[in-house]
């Protein structure tokens, strides 16, 4: 090889080595531009569910201080009086019927909007709590397993309480369900949580996500997180969420 090949087959080589580094230095900074920009998006989704919480917690105390008074004093007011015709007072005994009902779904709107885990009892109490009252207006027969090392921080423990809610909701509605099964565990640094249910299944198809899936799905990727979906015709439904505990829950 003479002086002149040698020449450019070296500034060949210069010239590659160079826009190879250009092209990696601009890789990595598009990569790491695109993290932060995650990171921030991640931030500020959860500063709106902050927000989100905190209404419904405004909305479960308005139910209990304001509504919850004046539905007690109507049932009062039924139940005590006297005077009444025969037909009258048929009406007056199917509008306290009523108003008992009522009642008591206020208080199950209450609970759902201010989970146990809001007032310090603990994701596996409040779940329990949660799967023991459905289980009284259901046919499903629920089975929870909770394997943690320790509670989950409070903000983190309300997300997967969330999406225990979304999956139990979905499964009473949807599922036609007889048995209902939740496992949760800790493993290397993550929450595994896992749902399977004997029901009749659903179309695996994303596309056609239902509300809640795609709610689920967006809780997910806002915790940067995993989720996986299996379920076919007539032969029940999985999901399987994985969940990395990092150091904006601890």
């Amino acid at each position: 090889m003479d002086t002149i090949e040698t020449r450019i087959y070296t500034a060949f080589i210069i010239s590659a080595a160079v826009i190879g580094a250009l092209l990696l230095y601009f890789a990595v900074k598009m990569y790491r531009n695109h993290r932060k920009h995650f990171i921030f998006l991640s931030n500020f989704y959860l500063q709106e569910v902050e927000l989100l919480e905190q209404e419904r917690n405004r909305i479960a105390r308005d139910l209990h201080d304001e509504l919850g008074p004046l539905v007690s004093i109507a049932h009062l007011l039924i139940h005590n009086s006297k005077g009444a015709a025969e037909e009258d007072r048929e009406y007056l005994s199917k509008a306290e019927q009523s108003l008992h009902e009522l009642t008591e779904r206020f208080r199950e709107i209450a609970k759902n909007l201010t989970p146990d885990v809001l007032s310090g009892k603990g994701l596996h109490l409040s779940i329990e709590r949660f799967l023991n009252r459905y289980s009284s207006v259901s046919t499903i027969q629920f089975q929870f397993n909770c394997k943690l090392s320790k509670e989950p921080a409070q903000n983190f423990g309300l997300q997967i309480y969330r999406l225990v809610q979304e999956l139990v909701h979905n499964a009473i509605k949807h599922s036609d369900a007889k048995e209902v099964t939740l496992t949760l565990v800790e493993r290397n640094g993550l929450i595994h949580l896992f749902y399977k249910d004997d029901g009749k299944g659903m179309e695996s198809d994303f596309s056609k996500d239902g509300i809640g899936i795609k709610s689920m799905r967006s809780r997910v990727t806002m915790l940067n997180g995993y989720m996986e979906m299996n379920s076919k015709h007539g032969k029940g439904t999985e999901f399987y969420f994985a969940l990395p505990i990092n150091k904006h829950y601890e």
